[in-house]
């Protein structure tokens, strides 16, 4: 190989290293990253679900798990169908750049801008506080039977007993972004599909062992939050 011909190949691979260097970038700037799926991350859909309570038990946002299924509004599911609880292979998320993520403590702050008009779903003593790694919403000691309301208006979109935990359960869905859940109930008064208002009854208090309280969550995008920042002074 001649002097000339050793550069020139010099040249091609400097140019080629900078290259595989370089990110992958689309037009708005936003940086493309393909995620692995995990292969035991599917789940075998069984009677009585919905996306909203199968999201609600892996922590997921149902949206999230609409588009990586590959599933349109509104969401029906068959029993033995199988969804994938992680991104398929061939997902990309497009993060704008210099994005970072969202600690818990930022989504807290971000609660008043939520623009849902909030109430206090049972009269009662809080027990247990929010814990994002013990106990993902709060426990409100209260009596056995007492009506439970509705924090919010939205939409019932699951009411049943078929997330273990839970006990009689109810999800209601306010936005896009925000569903509430009422779970350890012994009577449930409305059903799926059901357009609640702030405040109406929507079920009666149950017992767990000796104990008798209600636990209720608030989840953003499929992120338990703390309630208290969302109830206090309302």
């Amino acid at each position: 190989m001649s002097f000339l011909q050793l550069i020139a190949v010099i040249f091609l691979l400097s140019i080629a290293a900078m290259c595989a260097r370089e990110p992958t970038t689309s037009s708005n700037k936003y940086v493309v990253e393909a995620i692995n799926p995990k292969a035991s991350d599917n789940y075998i859909v069984q009677k009585g679900d919905s996306l909203y309570a199968i999201g609600f038990r892996f922590g997921i946002d149902y949206q999230q798990l609409a588009i990586w299924n590959q599933i349109e509004a509104p969401y029906w599911l068959e029993e033995g169908q199988s969804l994938q609880l992680s991104p398929p292979s061939n997902y990309v998320r497009l993060p704008p750049a210099g994005d970072t993520a969202i600690t818990e403590n930022q989504i807290n702050k971000s609660s008043e801008k939520s623009g849902i008009d909030w109430q206090w779903p049972i009269q009662g003593k809080l027990i247990k506080p929010f814990s994002l790694e013990t106990n993902k919403g709060i426990d409100i000691s209260a009596k056995f039977g007492q009506t439970v309301h509705a924090a919010a208006a939205g939409k019932v979109v699951y009411s049943g007993d078929g997330v273990l935990g839970y006990g009689n359960l109810l999800i209601i869905q306010h936005d896009k972004h925000y569903l509430s859940a009422y779970a350890n109930n012994q009577q449930l008064m409305v059903k799926t599909g059901d357009t609640v208002n702030k405040g109406q009854a929507i079920a009666e208090l149950g017992q767990v062992g000796e104990r008798v309280y209600l636990h209720f969550e608030i989840r953003r995008n499929g992120i338990p939050v703390n309630p208290i920042d969302y109830l206090t002074d309302k």
